[in-house]
């Protein structure tokens, strides 16, 4: 069965966005689809039971794209990490700013045009990219992030990102929607050079924001 595909609105602070999704977590391409898509981005590294998580409105994408929406971000290089369907990197780009979303899963930028398009913005800058593989370039002023510690062995490779990536000075914003282990990735964080301040953006909900600064 071919892609099925949805188009919601998404309300972020005062704005709205055209968003188009996948239907569900259980689209996957045909052998067609996956032709046109092409070998390098059907038949990355992204697990096929992974593969179509890249097209779904996630709550922790909401929240982290509101908290984007509510930051000052003038004059920083921007970096969201895991994007998905990039809520945060439209924001900021709508914003004007110099904002670059990536994905270890390369069909985001697929996505990424259409809904760029979609909501009369220019192309965004993407690249494909795992925070568990070495970096190389500059480093960024803000990096942010939802729910990409999605299994216990996340934190580590995550830490190890962020000091090569992160400047002296900059801050990182990730939204955990309650993942047990991020504790542990909180605790490593002070012992590394970073501080860490956890807030609850939605009352009664388990989901955290963690505001990281990278010591000067």
């Amino acid at each position: 069965m071919a892609l099925i595909y949805s188009t919601s609105i998404v309300k972020i602070k005062d704005s709205e966005f055209k968003i188009r999704h996948f239907l569900d977590r259980n689209q996957f391409p045909t052998v067609t689809e996956q032709t046109d898509i092409g070998a390098l981005v059907w038949g990355c590294d992204v697990p096929e039971s992974l593969w179509p998580l890249v097209g779904i409105i996630w709550p922790s994408g909401v929240v982290l794209a509101e908290a984007v929406a509510r930051m000052e971000l003038q004059n920083k290089r921007i970096l969201e990490i895991g994007c998905g369907l990039a809520l945060a990197s439209l924001v900021a780009h709508r914003g004007g700013h110099d904002v670059t979303a990536s994905d270890y899963n390369p069909f985001a930028d697929n996505l990424l045009k259409e809904n760029a398009l979609l909501n009369g913005l220019s192309p965004l800058k993407f690249l494909t990219l795992s925070f568990q593989d070495p970096f190389q370039g500059d480093p960024y002023d803000l990096i942010v992030a939802s729910d990409v510690m999605y299994e216990p062995g996340c934190g580590a490779y995550l830490l190890n990102f962020l000091r090569v990536t992160l400047k002296k000075g900059g801050e990182a914003i990730f939204v955990d929607p309650g993942r047990a282990h991020v504790g542990k990735f909180e605790s490593e964080l002070s012992r590394n050079g970073f501080s860490c301040q956890s807030e609850r953006p939605v009352k009664g909900e388990k989901i955290r924001l963690l505001r990281i600064h990278h010591a000067s």
